[in-house]
């Protein structure tokens, strides 16, 4: 089958069966015709990927589920680990619910409000570690490594792509000018090539001194044709000189700050937020 109808009979989207493919937890079969690589699913694979799409229903992390998969003994552990969590959610959203229970929702005309409500269940409970640590991955489900070989394989990708349209965009600019060029030159030998014949007749020939201004003219203008190329040229080669790694570089430098200087704000603004002895 194909994914389209492996997509249809599951529920999910070619882009979750593909994600799940890509985490190695569904291994459809692969032919390759024509340098093209054609997958075809079977009913266990639309089994596998139903079951997997149960077990994240339940808030099973993929890396979790792959270790299940993998390495079936480490099974109790994870559902140990994985009852303990519940366990305690459970308990908080009780609690969270029982208070939500006295709550007049008429009452709450503000967010200040809502938290003098429910603060007081509130200061037990950590902040969502993705919060804390800016390990963002975790929201899905992935560690961290996975989540660095993701962005690696995003900007490898983005790269090869930003070569073909480089490419692209040197050869259009070349063949432009090129033409271009030629054009001039077409131009100019036409011109001059009627200015010579003009010479023959009597009433003209005194009056052609200025056709030596001509190549001057054609001269300038195939100099701008060619600094507009050249400039054209080097604007493309900067922006390929700019490395994959330079530009994930500069997007971790400007997720980080994205997420902190919110909360350095927050701190700025709640004083009581800040560590015991901060300025």
């Amino acid at each position: 089958m194909r994914i389209k109808e492996v997509s249809q009979i599951t529920g999910l989207t070619e882009k979750t069966i593909r994600f799940y493919e890509e985490k190695q937890l569904i291994h459809p079969g692969q032919t390759e015709i024509n340098g093209r690589i054609f997958r075809s699913y079977t009913k266990h694979d639309i089994d596998q990927l139903n079951l997997i799409a149960c077990l994240r229903k339940l808030d099973f992390s993929i890396s979790d589920i792959a270790t299940m998969q993998n390495d079936p003994e480490r099974i109790p552990g994870i559902l140990n680990s994985y009852r303990k969590k519940n366990a305690v959610d459970l308990e908080f959203k009780t609690r969270v619910m029982e208070r939500l229970k006295q709550i007049e929702y008429g009452s709450v005309s503000s967010v200040r409000d809502l938290g003098e409500y429910l603060k007081e269940i509130a200061q037990d409970r950590s902040l969502p570690e993705a919060d804390v640590k800016l390990q963002f991955y975790k929201i899905d489900g992935l560690t961290k490594e996975e989540m660095d070989r993701e962005v690696q394989d995003y900007y490898e990708r983005q790269s090869m792509k930003d070569k073909r349209e480089t490419r692209r965009k040197i050869t259009g600019t070349a063949v432009l000018y090129i033409a271009s060029v030629v054009l001039i030159l077409i131009i100019g030998l036409l011109t001059w090539r009627n200015i010579y014949y003009l010479g023959y007749i009597p009433s003209y020939r005194d009056n052609l001194g200025w056709k030596w201004i001509l190549i001057p003219q054609f001269g300038l203008l195939i100099g701008a044709v060619s600094y507009i190329f050249i400039k054209t040229m080097r604007n493309i080669s900067y922006k390929e000189w700019i490395s994959p790694d330079a530009r994930l570089a500069w997007f971790s430098h400007y997720c980080i700050n994205s997420a902190v200087q919110p909360f350095n704000r927050c701190l700025c603004f709640n004083p009581g937020l800040q560590k015991p002895g901060a300025g």
